[in-house]
């Protein structure tokens, strides 16, 4: 007689304190919540035991016995619209004390859990073909840092975890990490979730990942003052747009470079929105899309100069390119 309950709550797990946040009190081992419904005429006693499984009774109030009709197909209007009123009660005590479990595996699901938990991302359910297949991107910039894939029997769970090659190479040697079988494996490797790796291993892999792929790129934009007066421009505003002819993120870190007579770096900027339709044309540009970015900080004229970028084997600047870790870390010892 508990059909209902079962169809609502499958592929759910209880949160105990939830309950006691919704109104469920405790009692021994078991979590109780009273209500009423269709104004009175009904009251729902709801029990939760220690495993999590839900049970539920409908009242009738007039003489304080079961009320099961509603459990029952094709009956008539007032029976249905008892049963709808009971099944929204249940989906909203689903909804504030319950969370879905998306995997069979134990393991997978605790995966889930703490990237929610840890990232606030849920996993993204992208193929027709493989529906049980799931990525988690990064919110920041979108990138991919981790697949959840299943076996054609969906019986058997790995995670995809992208790392430096150097890394991947490192874990390969570790019992329960394999050479990544769908990915390209210099930039994937793959984890076993049947408990071959203790869940504190899996977060702390995860966590690598994560940064791995958050990383900000640092880039060289070049600006050319007899074209656009971006010193004027930062003078009345710290925003504005600017060309964008590459891949590019928010939070990434742009370095305006300033074409002769200056010949030098002077301002560094943070990346605020990317990929902007922008149009336009003229003799000297053709623009497709912008970038909007945010002045961080004003370097003095020669600070970063082109002498300082050709020791970094920056010999030319024509466009949009990442700079090297050398000359990320004199920039940073110079700030």
């Amino acid at each position: 007689m508990q059909e209902i309950e079962s169809e609502i709550f499958q592929n759910s797990k209880c949160n105990f304190k939830q309950l006691l946040t919704y109104g469920f009190t405790k009692k021994d081992s078991n979590y109780l919540y009273t209500t009423s419904i269709m104004d009175g005429a009904f009251r729902v006693e709801i029990l939760v035991n220690e495993l999590g499984i839900l049970q539920g009774k409908v009242i009738d109030t007039d003489c304080d016995e079961e009320y099961i009709n509603f459990r029952v197909t094709n009956v008539g209007a007032y029976v249905n619209t008892v049963r709808n009123a009971y099944e929204k009660l249940l989906n909203d005590i689903k909804e504030h004390c319950f969370r879905k479990l998306y995997y069979k595996q134990e393991q997978t699901n605790e995966i889930v859990d703490y990237i929610f938990t840890k990232y606030a991302d849920t996993p993204s359910f992208e193929w027709i073909k493989h529906p049980s297949n799931s990525v988690f991107r990064n919110t920041n910039n979108r990138q991919p840092y981790a697949y959840i894939i299943s076996t054609t029997s969906s019986e058997v769970e790995s995670l995809y975890i992208r790392l430096p090659e150097t890394r991947i190479i490192e874990l390969l040697k570790q019992k329960g990490c394999l050479p990544s079988e769908f990915l390209n494996d210099k930039k994937w490797i793959v984890l076993s979730l049947n408990n071959e790796l203790n869940i504190s291993l899996l977060k702390s892999f995860l966590d690598e990942a994560y940064l791995y792929v958050n990383q900000k790129s640092e880039w060289l934009v070049p600006a050319n003052p007899k074209y656009y007066d971006i010193i004027g421009e930062f003078q009345k505003t710290d925003t504005t747009i600017w060309k964008q002819t590459g891949k590019m993120s928010v939070g990434d870190i742009v370095y305006l470079y300033l074409a002769a007579p200056i010949s030098s770096v002077l301002f560094k900027c943070e990346v605020i929105e990317t990929d902007i339709p922008f149009l336009y044309a003229d003799d000297n540009v053709k623009i497709n899309k912008v970038f909007r970015m945010r002045k961080l900080h004003t370097y003095k004229e020669g600070e970063l100069s082109l002498n300082l970028l050709k020791k970094h084997g920056i010999t030319w600047i024509r466009g949009q390119r990442r700079l090297p870790s050398s000359l990320i870390d004199e920039i940073q010892q110079i700030e």
